[in-house]
């Protein structure tokens, strides 16, 4: 935002990878698209310490163990999230608190006081605005019923709402490799999309993974201006065990992004 309001923008990270939790080669779809609009990348430094220098505010860190700096107008802190949970009691009554300041739940919601339960951002599991309504609704049955309603985070998918978005469900390669999976991989840019041709915005890629053994897609990424809105259709096919064959003989509409997924 602050770069297409003309603002010069430098993205400083620890990582290696922009977006770390992801494949890197669909990391690099994203900061390729925002470097052709002008924003820098210094990524895989150490930040040491940031001071006043004139009018400016300059960053020192650390390069391949060499010491440089940048300097700016105005430095924006990210720092992640942290649980809201230090004023609540809740050491009064012996509610387990993890290292992340999250509280431990069990697959019912409850804590380890079996009558206190935690649902949201404050609860141990993924941070999204879904899966806290998710959580919630789950707490509330097996709270105030007989019954026992078991939460399932086993296929989240996910959504950064940068331009273009990038946006995933299931494995990525690093972790079918991890699990010893054999897998292939399947990749298109949108510059073979005609829906996207059509629109003159061809930044992105998608990027499927299925398992050799049995056909099905165990993992999908997409980059591009809407990708998040593209993404339930791989969501579907993982949790409902769609061969991959199945769905490129299903009819997709033409002229939508959809026809090539």
């Amino acid at each position: 935002m602050f770069l297409r309001l003309g603002t010069k923008v430098t993205v400083v990270k620890r990582s290696k990878i922009l977006l770390k939790d992801i494949d890197q080669d669909v990391s690099d779809v994203l900061q390729e698209s925002l470097s052709k609009e002008g924003m820098k990348f210094t990524i895989g430094v150490t930040p040491m310490e940031v001071s006043k220098v004139d009018d400016n505010i300059q960053l020192d860190y650390l390069e391949d163990e060499v010491l440089k700096n940048i300097s700016a107008e105005k430095i924006l802190i990210s720092t992640g999230r942290h649980a809201n949970t230090n004023f609540l009691g809740l050491e009064k009554v012996g509610v387990e608190i993890l290292k992340n300041g999250k509280i431990k739940t069990n697959q019912y919601g409850q804590t380890n006081i079996s009558s206190i339960y935690a649902a949201g951002d404050v609860a141990d599991s993924p941070d999204f605005v879904y899966t806290a309504a998710y959580e919630g609704k789950t707490v509330c049955i097996n709270a105030l019923s007989d019954e026992e309603a078991s939460l399932d985070f086993s296929l989240v998918p996910w959504v950064v709402f940068t331009d273009p978005q990038v946006t995933g469900v299931g494995l990525t390669e690093r972790e079918a490799t991890l699990q010893k999976i054999d897998y292939s991989v399947s990749s298109l840019d949108l510059s073979n999309v005609p829906k996207s041709i059509v629109s003159r915005d061809t930044r992105g890629s998608i990027k499927l993974i299925r398992n050799n053994e049995t056909g099905l897609l165990i993992g999908g990424s997409i980059v591009g201006r809407e990708a998040g809105e593209l993404v339930m259709e791989i969501v579907l096919a993982i949790k409902y065990s769609i061969p991959v064959k199945d769905l490129a003989d299903l009819f997709h509409p033409y002229l939508t992004l959809g026809s090539l997924t």
